[in-house]
């Protein structure tokens, strides 16, 4: 078990294995801040794409993204006379370099300390079960669940009795391991417009003290009252405290739902329509294309299909 304030220290260690080689090449530059070069700072209520730690900790957190990557990250940092402590840290692309590259950046999640209060981990194992988790990798994988992201009219502020847990479907016709949302939840969060009405499937983080945190994909179901949620879609179990644990709040956020706008565009075009004259098909991933060659498609094949102004693809979901 991490011992108390690890989890932070965690968190940059797995993650710098991860990040070798890409991160680090990242050229020194933007606003000085100690001895170091940063991108910039981001503070708790900046008005950017929201995640938990943002929602939870509020103008508690203050995110750091240096420009060289991890070699000079702290455990600790002082901000504004306060002392702040690393809990989370993730990799993420900003688009594309000028000659074609992944632009990788470095993001790291400090918490301001409580100079008399709790822990920063006794605080995190009140939101879920984080002393269960024995591995190092797979605590650092949980808490980046905690800063997955997406527009803050995607977040939902929830209760217990809005879910149940169920047996898991698999195998089954009716799942692949995802979990179900009923018709009228659905149109209650996304309303009766166009996009409430054709939704089939939301990929969402829940998190919850009397829940966990769970992540997964939602496929609309007909004859239910309550979101339902597997096994399978759980990653880390209830709080272990018992006051923490009877906490009837739930988060979610849903960070994609379908069908796609991508996904709308090709069906038009399937259908025997054209699509959008400003839509853009993205490139095949190099990882299909290796799934596809080991598959035992022909090399010249899979460069042809590659090469094509629009492939018909169809991705199952849910």
């Amino acid at each position: 078990r991490p011992s108390s304030g690890s989890l932070g220290a965690l968190s940059l260690a797995a993650t710098t294995l991860s990040a070798a080689g890409t991160v680090a090449q990242m050229a020194f530059g933007g606003l000085a801040f100690g001895t170091r070069a940063i991108a910039h700072i981001v503070l708790g209520r900046c008005k950017e794409p929201t995640y938990f730690l943002r929602w939870f900790f509020n103008d508690d957190l203050l995110e750091i993204r240096p420009k060289d990557g991890f070699e000079q990250a702290q455990l600790e940092v002082d901000y504004g006379g306060r002392t702040y402590e690393l809990c989370a840290s993730k990799v993420d692309s900003e688009g594309r370099t000028f000659w074609g590259g992944s632009n990788d950046v470095v993001r790291l999640f400090y918490v301001r300390k409580e100079p008399h209060g709790e822990s920063l981990q006794a605080r995190l194992e009140r939101v879920a079960g984080f002393g269960r988790l024995y591995d190092a990798c797979k605590a650092v994988s949980r808490l980046e669940l905690l800063v997955s992201s997406a527009p803050p009219d995607q977040q939902f502020e929830m209760k217990v009795e809005d879910f149940e847990l169920i047996t898991e479907p698999q195998p089954s016709k009716d799942s692949g391991g995802c979990g179900f949302i009923p018709e009228a939840m659905i149109t209650k969060l996304f309303g009766k417009g166009i996009k409430g009405k054709r939704i089939t499937d939301i990929q969402v983080r829940v998190v919850s003290p009397g829940l966990g945190i769970l992540k997964g994909v939602l496929s609309k179901k007909h004859g239910i009252s309550k979101i339902q949620l597997t096994p399978s879609m759980r990653k880390v179990g209830p709080s272990l405290s018992n006051d923490a644990s009877n906490a009837q709040w739930v988060w979610m956020l849903v960070t994609r739902d379908f069908p796609s706008a991508n996904s709308l565009q090709i069906g038009k075009w399937i259908k025997g329509g054209a699509p959008s004259k400003s839509f853009r098909q993205s490139k095949l991933s190099p990882m299909l294309q290796s799934l596809m060659k080991t598959l035992g498609v022909p090399t010249d094949v899979l460069s042809a299909y590659t090469k094509q102004e629009l492939r018909k693809e169809a991705w199952i979901v849910a």
